[in-house]
């Protein structure tokens, strides 16, 4: 194995940014001036749908490690702090002076939060009819008694001893 093979198999995350365009639904805010309380944002009663454009590039093996070895809790923004970046790569979120960039995105709206997870998804999930394995045999996929046995974690042989016995 090589650079040259590697780079023939696909095995290194392309450079390329991927852009999105989201619809989303949310209630604009009101001009702070017409706030009860000025540290406290007041939304508008009508709903909005926009479409935000969102630029997002693929997860590398070291985003990878780094989402994986989150807290359970904090996976999906450590995905999102890595992922969405501006046109030109660069991180969307970078923080401010009295939030970090972690901060930023755990307190991202519940509206922005799951269409852009989603998107994130999009970009960094395979095709699943480009990549379905092939399974010993030939069969591309276990069959339906035999995928149950897998997602329970038991063992098919047992489960038809269990059944005759």
């Amino acid at each position: 194995m090589n650079l040259t093979q590697l780079q023939a198999m696909g095995a290194f995350v392309p450079q390329a940014i991927f852009k999105r365009d989201i619809p989303i639904t949310y209630r604009p805010l009101k001009p702070a001036e017409s706030w009860a309380e000025p540290d406290i944002p007041e939304h508008e009663s009508e709903a909005v749908t926009a479409t935000v454009t969102v630029h997002i590039r693929k997860r590398s093996s070291a985003d990878f490690l780094e989402i994986v070895n989150a807290p359970d809790g904090d996976k999906p923004f450590v995905s999102l702090l890595r992922c969405v970046v501006n046109p030109d790569g660069t991180p969307v979120f970078t923080g401010v002076a009295e939030m970090t960039p972690m901060e930023q995105v755990k307190n991202l709206e519940g509206w922005f939060l799951w269409p852009l997870l989603a998107a994130v998804n999009e970009v960094n999930s395979y095709d699943a009819k480009k990549s379905t394995p092939r399974m010993s045999g030939g069969a591309t996929s276990p069959s339906p008694s035999a995928a149950a046995a897998l997602r329970s974690g038991r063992r098919l042989s047992r489960r038809k001893n269990e059944a005759s016995g």
